[in-house]
């Protein structure tokens, strides 16, 4: 059978799909431009960034291969297909092809209709913010969204060839795609609340944001995109590339009569749960790490907090086992198997706000590179109209009440370092009860960011104190020449 032909046959057999694909992007992103270019409203600036198509193709690529693939879980049909005078490789890569095309097509010719908008209706008033709309821009921006998109099929492709029923594809599909964002989270709830912590951007943590391919992909077609994600998304394309291989294989080899059976692909029910398992537990771990050392007098078995993160995972675990095995599972199998996830997520978790914790705290630029260092001390009060500019200083935000220098001498800028280190020891030398008064110190005591700058200006470290130590601050205000905003009654009573 020829490929032409077969994938003529699919067109046919999925064409309500295909149109429906077409007119939603059509709508969701040429036609929204048209309408805003018509309205001609003075005050409106059109953004005309592929954002919307982006987020589009996200969505389709998790639900599309239950469409084309849903044969898969049909003993009939695979018989049928099975069947065909070609090579089982070919006949996958064939659906894959035609699954992934249906969604890009539509979406890339929306993409061509908005840029013809854009340059030949849309008035010039409406592009003042965002400039205009050029075809080299349009290439780029076609190409991310090719190229990003082959990701974002194989995880409900990989669900749906290693799981015997639909329910159990669409869950563990879910499952795959939240992993790269699960372990994001798990990531922001152990490391971003340690002493000095500052985010990178605003209030938000932009770190491992590679690690989440939906985000890049969006982000990668925004309007503030500055090709910061590209690398992130090659990457991700070659992952991409090695999924296909495997997913290929897997088709090649999949068991027919095994449908509806307890499972299709050995080990792949309890690799993904003891994955998704693990994060799922360390983010509850870290969120209530600080919680356990309340009552550091008790036995961890005894602390509230820990029961019930203890029991409410087990739970969640059978309820999971007994729907994957359609019945009661072996209960001292399901026993062993929770252990063995509480305690390796226990032992990241201990890991990960200890070690690193402390790594990321005492963690200092090299000397050498340090050629400026900016201090701002700041509070909450932001004053409508004065003439002093707003700046955003974590966490409070935008204020106009704050005190900034930028230190350039060499003996200033190892005195400021000296004393950055003296205060990280100092925090670091009282007990894990004592430290949980920081939190609070906002309201009692300076607060102070350091920001150290190489000689082209660019950030080294970004750090956020609260300085509890009058001596400190005395040092600080001598070295700077600024007085430290809401300067605290003297050191930390203990």
């Amino acid at each position: 059978m020829k490929t032409r032909g077969y994938l003529r046959h699919l067109l046919k057999q999925h064409r309500a799909i295909v149109i429906l694909y077409f007119a939603v992007s059509i709508i969701i992103y040429p036609i929204s431009l048209l309408l805003q270019s018509l309205s001609r409203e003075e005050w409106q600036s059109i953004e005309y960034a592929p954002s919307p198509l982006a987020i589009l193709m996200v969505i389709l690529g998790a639900v599309t291969p239950f469409i084309i693939f849903s044969f898969i879980y049909d003993k009939t049909k695979m018989d049928t297909y099975f069947s065909l005078p070609m090579p089982r490789e070919r006949l996958f890569l064939i659906h894959f092809a035609f699954n992934w095309l249906i969604q890009i097509i539509p979406v890339l010719i929306s993409n061509f209709l908005a840029f013809l908008v854009v340059n030949f209706i849309t008035p010039a008033t409406l592009l003042t913010d965002v400039g205009p709309y050029s075809f080299s821009q349009f290439l780029i921006w076609s190409g991310i969204l090719v190229l990003g998109s082959v990701m974002l099929q194989l995880p409900s492709i990989v669900a749906i060839l290693s799981t015997t029923n639909l329910f159990n594809g669409f869950v563990y599909a879910l499952v795959l795609h939240l992993v790269p964002i699960t372990m994001q989270g798990v990531w922001s709830s152990s490391i971003t609340d340690y002493f000095g912590y500052t985010p990178a951007q605003g209030f938000a943590d932009a770190s491992l944001i590679e690690l989440e391919f939906h985000s890049i992909y969006v982000l990668s077609s925004s309007q503030q995109s500055k090709g910061e994600y590209l690398l992130a998304l090659v990457i991700w394309f070659v992952v991409a590339l090695a999924l296909v291989a495997l997913s290929t294989w897997l088709f090649k080899t999949h068991k027919v009569e095994r449908t509806n059976t307890s499972y299709m692909v050995k080990g792949f029910y309890p690799t993904v749960i003891a994955i998704y398992g693990t994060l799922l537990l360390l983010i509850m771990l870290n969120n209530s790490f600080d919680e356990f050392y309340y009552y550091s007098d008790r036995p961890f078995f005894l602390n509230n907090i820990f029961i019930y993160i203890f029991l409410f995972g087990f739970v969640v675990l059978f309820i999971v086992e007994i729907i994957r095995y359609h019945g009661m599972p072996k209960i001292g199998r399901t026993i062993l198997f929770y252990l063995a996830i509480f305690a390796v997520a226990l032992g990241l978790s201990f890991f990960l706000n200890t070690v690193v914790e402390r790594w990321q705290i005492t963690e200092l630029p090299p000397r050498d590179k340090v050629a400026k260092v900016e201090l701002t001390s700041a509070d909450y009060q932001y004053y409508e109209g004065e003439e002093h500019k707003s700046i955003f200083v974590y966490p409070f935000g935008l204020v106009t009440n704050y005190s900034q220098v930028t230190v350039a001498d060499e003996a200033a800028i190892d005195e400021i370092m000296n004393i950055h280190e003296q205060i990280v020891e100092q925090w670091l030398a009282w007990d894990l009860s004592d430290r949980s008064f920081e939190p609070n110190a906002p309201y009692n005591n300076p607060h102070l960011r350091l920001v150290y700058l190489d000689s082209d200006g660019d950030q080294l470290l970004v750090r956020t104190y609260y300085v509890f130590s009058s001596k400190h601050r005395q040092d600080l205000e001598e070295i700077s020449g600024i007085e430290l905003i809401l300067s605290g009654e003297g050191d930390k009573v203990r």
